[in-house]
C-alpha cells in the first residue's frame, strides 16, 4: 500500500455518479457538468439515458456527445462508463428488441384450472391432479408476452440481438477509448422474468429450449414433472432443484457470461447490478442465484436503495463473491430513492456500512442534467450542481475514494464460510406455498445479522462455485482465492451433492462444521441417509446471538478484541479486517444512526499503530486503547504497516468543565434568493368556471385528459407585504402567456434560475400590496407537463391557508434552532449567520458543541478565522486558542439541500422508507400542510473540556 496513494487516490478508486441524460441535450451545458463532477471529487460518469431523454438514443447526436464526454474526460483525467440501456431494466435495447422477432419476447409457463373445450393455445400439457383433496383438470400453457415487455434473456439469439443493438454500436463509434477513458459497461437489472408478474399469477420463468436443455442436464423429462413445479406432488422438491438449477445456468450462460466474454476481449470491465438481490424469493423469480452471475462480472455490484441501512446480506453476498475470484473492485449502486433530504452524514453512515461489509466502488445515484417537469422528481435525491451544498461534495468524495483505495489492497482476513442457502430455497418454492421460503430467507437474514453483530466476519459459499473453485487442502477449505478454517450451514433442508462431498472431506481432515436451527437431511431435494448420518455427528445451536458468539469465536484467529466501555450495543459495530503487505488494517464502523460508541480495543498483533484519516488523508500515531465511534463513523487503523505517521492522534475532548450556552442576536444573510412556492392552483378552459384551489399536480392530471391544442388557464394567488425585489420563475414559461394582476410579463430567454428551464421573469412594477394573481394561459399537448411556480427574492415567507404571504424579513433573530419558523420555510441556498459573543478564554480545551444540524454544511470562523466544517456526527468542533477576552465575531454559514423547495412538500410518510416520484402525489399518504425538514442549529453551546 503506498501512503501518497491514500493521500491522493488515482482516478479508478473514485466514485462515478449516473448522470442522468434525460432531456435534449446541448453539448457545451454537459460539459460544464462533466467539469464540475470532475472538479468536485468523482472520477467521471456513468452515461446513463434516462427519464426525459429527447436527444434521440443512439442515433448521431447521442454518440456525438459521447464522444465530447470522453475527450474532456481524456483531458481531465477522468473515466466514462458506458450504461447499456435507455431507462431500466437491461437488456431491451432501448426497446427495439422486442420488436425484432416475437420470439425474443419473455415467457411465462402458467398453470390454470382447465376451462371447457379445447385446452388454450400454448398448452404444454393437460393434467388430472388431485391438490387440497379436490380432483381436478390443469393445463400448463406457455404465455408470450406482448411487445414491451422483457426480452427472453434465456435465449442466446435474444441477447445476440440486445449486444448489436447497443454494444456493437460503442464499440463502432468509441471502441478505440475501451479500456483507456472508458473502463466499462454497466448493466441494470437485468432478469429472466419479473417478481411482478409472478407475484400477480401462478406463473414460473419460461423459455422454449428449456424442456431440451432440462433433459441433457437431468436426464428426464420435464414435462412429465410441471405439477411439481406448482403443487407439492411427486418428487417435488427434487424436480423443482432441478428445474432453477437449469434455468439460473440458462441466463448465467445466455446473458451474463455472454456479455462478461464480449467485455473481456475488449479490455472492459462488466459491472452492474441484477433485479431482486435482496431476497431468496426475489432471486427464484427474477435471476436464479444472484452469486453465480457475480463469478461472471469483472467488477461486480448491487444496488443499495434509500436513506437507511438494511439487508446487509446483499453486500456480503456480491463481496464474498469478489473475495474468493481476486475481484479488486465491488461496486454499490448507493443513495437513489434517499430523497432531497439525504446529506452528508447519511452518505457516510451508508456508505461506510457498506464499506465494512466489502463494498469499494461507489456509483451514487443521480447527478441530473436538467430538472424540467417530471425529471426533477426521479427517484431523487439529486447529487448535483443544482443543489446548494455542491461545492462541498469534494468532502464526501474524498472520503470515500481514500477508503477505496486502502479496502482495495490485500485480502480480506475472515475464517468463516457460511453456506448459502439459494439450492435449498429452489426445492421449498412453488408459486402457491411461499412462505416456506420466506421462513427459511427469515432464519438466513436473522443468522447473518446474528454473526455481524457479533463481529464474526464470514463469507457466503454459493453451491455452485464451490463446485467449481472449492477444494480442502492442508486442513482448511478453499475456495479460489479464499480459505476457511469454520464452516457454518444456516438452516436449510437440502444441500448440493458437491458441497456434501466437500465437507465430509473438510471434516475428515479436521475442519470445524457448526450447524445452526437445523440439520439438513436432503440431496438436491432428495432425502440421504449417507447426509442424516453425516450431520447428526455436528453439533447444532439455536440461531440466537449469545449462542452464536458462544459457539463460534473461540473457533476464529482473534485479530482484534473490542469491549464496549459506553455508547450504544456492541452489536452495531462491523469490523472489515485486511492483511495488507504482511500487517493488517481494520476498519472499524458504528452503524448506529444517532448514537455513538467507546470502545475499549486490543490488536492482536503488533505495536506500531497508525491510525488513517480518511477525510483528511493524514496519517497519525495511535497510542492506548480507547477508540470514540461517532453515529455512523468508521475508523481506519493499520497494524505493523511501513507507514510513517505525521502526527500524534488528538483527543475528542474528555471531561466537560463548563458549559455556556450561545443565544446572542443574530444578523442573517442570504447567498440568494428567498424562495415561495406556488403550489396549489385554480384552473379552467376559456370561458369556464374557476376550480377550487387543488395541488398543481391534480391540474396536470386535469389538462392531459383534454384534447390537444385546447387552452386552459391557471391562476396562482399570494399576498405581498414585503418592500425588496421579487421576481416570478415559471417552469418552460415561453409554453405560457405569463400575466400577473392583468399585465402580460416577458422574460429574458436568457435568465434563468435554479435550472436552465426556469425562466426567471421581473416582477417590477407589476405586484402590490395586498392580494396578488398570477395566470399562465396556454394549449394542452402531450409534452406539456405543468409544475409548481415559485416567487423569489428579498422577502420573508409565511403560510396562510395554502397560500404564500411574503414578508418584511427581520434585521435580527434569536432563535436559530429552525429557520423555517423565521421567514424561510422553502429556502434553499447558504444562510450567513453572525452574532458577536462576549468570552473569556479558560484554562482547559474550548469547543464549539451543538446536537442538531439542519441542514447539509455548517462552516465556522471566529474573529475572522477558519474554524471548519460540520458536516457529519458529533457536532464539535475545536476553537483552542482562538478566543479573545471580550468581543468575539461568530460566522456560521449554513447550507442546506434542495428538500424544503423541491420536496415532496405534501407526503406524510417516512421518508427514510424511499421518496419516488408517486411520493410527490400521494392520495394516500397527502396532506395540504407543508411538511419540510429543519434548517438551523440546535443546542449551540461552548465547553471546555479537559
Amino acid at each position: 500500500m503506498k501512503i501518497d496513494s491514500f493521500k491522493n487516490p488515482p482516478v479508478e478508486y473514485r466514485p462515478v455518479p449516473f448522470f442522468s441524460v434525460n432531456d435534449d441535450v446541448e453539448e457545451e451545458r454537459l460539459l460544464e457538468l462533466v467539469d464540475e463532477i470532475y472538479g468536485q471529487g468523482w472520477g467521471g460518469l456513468f452515461f446513463h439515458a434516462r427519464t426525459g431523454l429527447l436527444t434521440p438514443y443512439l442515433g448521431n447526436r447521442w454518440f456525438n456527445l459521447v464522444k465530447a464526454c470522453v475527450d474532456r474526460l481524456r483531458e481531465l483525467g477522468g473515466r466514462l462508463w458506458i450504461y447499456d440501456e435507455n431507462g431500466w431494466p437491461s437488456g431491451q435495447g432501448g426497446g427495439q428488441v422486442t420488436k425484432l422477432r416475437a420470439r425474443f419476447r419473455s415467457k411465462l409457463l402458467e398453470c390454470r384450472p382447465s376451462a371447457e373445450g379445447r385446452p388454450p393455445l400454448g398448452t404444454l400439457a393437460s393434467k388430472e391432479l388431485e391438490i387440497d383433496g379436490r380432483l381436478g383438470r390443469y393445463d400448463f400453457l406457455v404465455k408470450v408476452m406482448p411487445i414491451g415487455h422483457l426480452p427472453d434473456l434465456l435465449e442466446p439469439e435474444t441477447v445476440g440481438a440486445f449486444l448489436e443493438s447497443t454494444h456493437d454500436l460503442y464499440g463502432v463509434q468509441v471502441g478505440e477509448e475501451f479500456g483507456e477513458v472508458i473502463p466499462g459497461v454497466f448493466t441494470d437489472e437485468p432478469q429472466y422474468a419479473t417478481h411482478h408478474s409472478q407475484a400477480c399469477e401462478l406463473a414460473i420463468p419460461w423459455t422454449g429450449r428449456l424442456p431440451r436443455e432440462f433433459e441433457l442436464d437431468h436426464g428426464y423429462r420435464l414435462t412429465d414433472h410441471l405439477e411439481s413445479l406448482f403443487f407439492d406432488l411427486g418428487d417435488f422438491r427434487g424436480v423443482r432443484y432441478d428445474y432453477y438449477s437449469t434455468l439460473t445456468r440458462l441466463f448465467v450462460e445466455a446473458y451474463t457470461k455472454r456479455i462478461h466474454d464480449w467485455c473481456e476481449r475488449r479490455s472492459l470491465a462488466y459491472t452492474g447490478h441484477y433485479e431482486w438481490e435482496d431476497s431468496l424469493i426475489g432471486q427464484i423469480h427474477c435471476i436464479g442465484s444472484a452469486m453465480q452471475h457475480y463469478e461472471y462480472m469483472q467488477q461486480p455490484g448491487i444496488d443499495h436503495l434509500g436513506r437507511g441501512i438494511h439487508n446487509p446480506w446483499v453486500e456480503k453476498q456480491v463481496a464474498s463473491v469478489s473475495s474468493q475470484l481476486g475481484k479488486e473492485r465491488v461496486l454499490s449502486e448507493s443513495y437513489g430513492t434517499g430523497g432531497q433530504a439525504l446529506d452528508f452524514h447519511d452518505r457516510r453512515w451508508i456508505g461506510n456500512f457498506q464499506y465494512a461489509l466489502g463494498i469499494n466502488f461507489l456509483c451514487q445515484h443521480l447527478v441530473l442534467y436538467s430538472l424540467r417537469g417530471s425529471r426533477k422528481r426521479d427517484y431523487p435525491p439529486t447529487l448535483s450542481p443544482h443543489q446548494p451544498w455542491w461545492r462541498y461534495n469534494h468532502i464526501v468524495a474524498d472520503h470515500f475514494s481514500r477508503l477505496s483505495y486502502v479496502l482495495s489492497q490485500g485480502r480480506r482476513a475472515v475464517d468463516v464460510l457460511f453456506i448459502h442457502p439459494i439450492g435449498a430455497a429452489w426445492c421449498e418454492y412453488a408459486p402457491t406455498r411461499p412462505e416456506r421460503v420466506e421462513r427459511m430467507f427469515e432464519d438466513f437474514g436473522t443468522l447473518t445479522e446474528n454473526m455481524l453483530g457479533s463481529q464474526i466476519d464470514f463469507e457466503y459459499g454459493e453451491e455452485f462455485i464451490l463446485e467449481r473453485h472449492g477444494r480442502v487442502e492442508d486442513g482448511l477449505l478453499h475456495v479460489g482465492e479464499s480459505a476457511y478454517s469454520v464452516v457454518v450451514i444456516p438452516p436449510m433442508s437440502s444441500l448440493k451433492r458437491s458441497t456434501f462431498n466437500l465437507l465430509n472431506e473438510f471434516s475428515m481432515g479436521g475442519g470445524e462444521i457448526l450447524l445452526v436451527g437445523e440439520r439438513p437431511s436432503r440431496i438436491e431435494g432428495s432425502e440421504s441417509g449417507d447426509l442424516i448420518d453425516f450431520t447428526s455427528a455436528l453439533p447444532l445451536v439455536e440461531n440466537r446471538p449469545d449462542v452464536i458468539r458462544s459457539a463460534i469465536r473461540p473457533l476464529l484467529h482473534e485479530r482484534i478484541r473490542l469491549r464496549r466501555v459506553s455508547g450504544v450495543a456492541l452489536e452495531k459495530v462491523l469490523v472489515h479486517t485486511r492483511e495488507v503487505d504482511g500487517g493488517m488494517v481494520h476498519f472499524l464502523v458504528n452503524t448506529d444512526y444517532e448514537r455513538s460508541i467507546t470502545l475499549d480495543v486490543e490488536f492482536a498483533s503488533g505495536s506500531k499503530v497508525r491510525e488513517l484519516l480518511p477525510e483528511s488523508g493524514e496519517v497519525v500515531s495511535f497510542s492506548g486503547s480507547m477508540i470514540d465511534l461517532a453515529a455512523g463513523e468508521g475508523r481506519l487503523f493499520s497494524i505493523d504497516l511501513q507507514i510513517p505517521s505525521e502526527r500524534e492522534a488528538e483527543g475528542r475532548g474528555g471531561n466537560v468543565t463548563e458549559v455556556q450556552d450561545l443565544r446572542p442576536v443574530w444578523r442573517v444573510e442570504r447567498s440568494g434568493p428567498n424562495q415561495a412556492v406556488l403550489d396549489y392552483g385554480r384552473w379552467r378552459t376559456p370561458g369556464g368556471q374557476w376550480s377550487d384551489p387543488i395541488p398543481v399536480w391534480r391540474i396536470q392530471e386535469a389538462v392531459s385528459s383534454l384534447d390537444e391544442g385546447t387552452e386552459f388557464e391557471i391562476q396562482h394567488e399570494f399576498q405581498n407585504r414585503a418592500s425588496g425585489i421579487i421576481d416570478l420563475v415559471v417552469e418552460e414559461a415561453e409554453r405560457y402567456d405569463v400575466y400577473v394582476n392583468g399585465r402580460m410579463i416577458r422574460g429574458d430567454p436568457e435568465s434563468w434560475w435554479l435550472d436552465h428551464h426556469f425562466s426567471r421573469l421581473s416582477l417590477e412594477g407589476c405586484t402590490r400590496v395586498g392580494d396578488n394573481r398570477v395566470v399562465l394561459r396556454g394549449r394542452s399537448a402531450p409534452d406539456v407537463s405543468i409544475e409548481d411556480s415559485y416567487i423569489i427574492g428579498d422577502f420573508a415567507v409565511s403560510v396562510k391557508d395554502r397560500t404564500m404571504v411574503l414578508e418584511e424579513e427581520e434585521e435580527e433573530l434569536r432563535d436559530i434552532s429552525d429557520l423555517r419558523e423565521q421567514g424561510y420555510p422553502f429556502y434553499a441556498g447558504t444562510l450567513r449567520l453572525q452574532a458577536d459573543l462576549d468570552l473569556e478564554p479558560g484554562g482547559a480545551k474550548p469547543f464549539l458543541e451543538f446536537d442538531e444540524l439542519g441542514g447539509v454544511v455548517a462552516e465556522f470562523s471566529l474573529n475572522g478565522e477558519s474554524l471548519g466544517k460540520a458536516v457529519w456526527r458529533e457536532y464539535r468542533i475545536p476553537i483552542d486558542g482562538r478566543i479573545r477576552k471580550g468581543k468575539n465575531g461568530l460566522v456560521i454559514e449554513l447550507t442546506n439541500s434542495l428538500r424544503n423547495l423541491l420536496g415532496p412538500r405534501h407526503w406524510l410518510a417516512d421518508e427514510f422508507t424511499g421518496v419516488n416520484p408517486l411520493s410527490f402525489k400521494d392520495h394516500h399518504g397527502w396532506t395540504d400542510e407543508y411538511i419540510g425538514v429543519p434548517l438551523g442549529m440546535k443546542g449551540l453551546r461552548l465547553s471546555w473540556r479537559t
